[in-house]
């Protein structure tokens, strides 16, 4: 993968998330989807992104010296809570990472195994940073069925950028990601899981669906989008007419070019 796949991928991810805030918590048959809606869910103005997004920020602003310090994590976890990182203040947060930051990080996560964990880290796995289940910590589980959602939403990252058409089906292990997804029916099956997320997000790929397709599906449709928007732009160019339509994007184009600038150093 290199630094432009990297680049498109975490617009990708910003586009999903800012596609599906206004569809959250919807039925399939409740959405009527275009680009950049307003309102919806939330109420918000067209283009905004959600605590996904804001999370994703306040990692990449804690990368430093080859490494996201989790220091430097934690403070700005607190930052965004206190409305960092966004646009006019919080208004979304799951309750995992809010029990976690408001408990100065004491509270216990080993049974956290919301969508969070995948959202706020999976740029960390994307660099193979030293630090990932210290990062994973701070807010959910390491448990070894978090750390395999990781491992399968790792895998087929890697493979996607580093294929051309259809080459990465041959090298992914899809019957025995579907194996192990029937083990954890209940789960699959549970909007806002790490597990329900990436069964999503894989069958979507393997259906050669479109972002608008994966937020027709309903459920926690910025967080489906925002990890299915990491994906899809590792093979694609991010339209800069998107970039625009995103609010605050020149704030956003400033996180990530500094972000991107430090992996080179």
């Amino acid at each position: 993968m290199n630094k432009k796949q990297l680049e498109n991928s975490i617009w990708g991810f910003i586009l999903g998330d800012c596609w599906g805030v206004p569809y959250e918590f919807k039925y399939p048959k409740q959405i009527e989807f275009k680009e950049f809606d307003e309102y919806g869910t939330w109420g918000q103005p067209s283009g905004t992104w959600s605590d996904d997004t804001s999370m994703m920020l306040a990692l990449i602003d804690s990368y430093s010296d080859g490494k996201f310090d989790v220091n430097k994590h934690k403070k700005n976890l607190w930052n965004f809570y206190r409305g960092w990182y966004t646009i006019d203040g919080l208004f979304d947060i799951g309750n995992g990472t809010r029990a976690s930051i408001r408990s100065n990080f004491t509270y216990d996560t080993s049974n956290e195994l919301g969508n969070g964990g995948l959202l706020r880290c999976w740029l960390a796995g994307a660099v193979k940073s030293e630090n990932f289940e210290k990062l994973l910590k701070l807010t959910h589980s390491t448990h070894p069925l978090s750390l395999q959602c990781f491992t399968f939403f790792g895998l087929l990252y890697e493979l996607y950028a580093d294929t051309s058409g259809d080459d990465w089906k041959t090298l992914y292990p899809k019957d025995e990601f579907d194996k192990w997804i029937k083990k954890f029916n209940r789960l699959s099956e549970k909007s806002g899981t790490a597990v329900n997320c990436l069964k999503i997000i894989v069958d979507s790929l393997y259906s050669g669906y479109t972002l608008k397709e994966v937020i027709e599906q309903g459920g926690d449709t910025d967080s489906n989008a925002a990890m299915y928007g990491a994906l899809y732009y590792l093979r694609e160019d991010f339209p800069d007419e998107y970039k625009k339509r995103i609010r605050d994007w020149e704030y956003l184009e400033k996180m990530i070019n500094g972000f991107l600038g430090k992996l080179s150093e």
